[in-house]
């Protein structure tokens, strides 16, 4: 399972990588890979112990057309099918979506349906189930995710700017 230790507060040698929506990353040891904004996309992290980490951010990872792109998520499941020696001992989280929607939601339906895909394609890479969990919360565009590459700790938190008293964002 992900390590779910938060990082440690000497973190600020590690690199700070931003990963926009409908791309991946990835970083050897020695960074912080975050993106913002998930709902309702989905998020995949991904541990190699020793190696490093992904982080993806998919707004729809079964959309026909994104699937060409070179940051896709059929990509990324693409190069990792290429290292299956490393597939068993890798982690992955898959979160994102929002805990605010309805089960008539149309949203809903979505974001079921792609982690389906996405679980469905990390199994058929051989991957150990134990290792793989989940996080399907958030609140709306202000959720944030971060892996640490060197221990794989995921923080999942709200990526709102803090306000000032007078109720300006900061």
């Amino acid at each position: 399972m992900p390590n779910k230790e938060p990082f440690p507060d000497n973190h600020e040698h590690l690199e700070i990588i931003e990963v926009v929506q409908d791309e991946w990353k990835d970083a050897g040891p020695g960074s912080i890979l975050t993106t913002r904004g998930v709902d309702p996309c989905i998020v995949i992290a991904i541990y190699n112990p020793g190696k490093g980490a992904v982080l993806g951010h998919f707004s729809d990872p079964m959309n026909t057309h994104l699937k060409k792109t070179v940051k896709s998520f059929d990509t990324l499941m693409d190069l990792l099918a290429m290292t299956p020696d490393d597939i068993s001992q890798m982690i992955f989280w898959i979160g994102g979506g929002s805990s605010l929607h309805t089960e008539d939601d149309i949203y809903t339906e979505q974001i079921d349906a792609n982690v389906d895909y996405m679980l469905e394609k990390i199994k058929q890479l051989g991957a150990d189930e134990n290792n793989i969990d989940f996080g399907l919360s958030g609140h709306y565009e202000e959720m944030e995710v971060q892996i640490n590459s060197e221990n794989g700790a995921i923080t999942v938190g709200s990526a709102r700017l803090p306000e000032d008293p007078t109720g300006n964002t900061l």
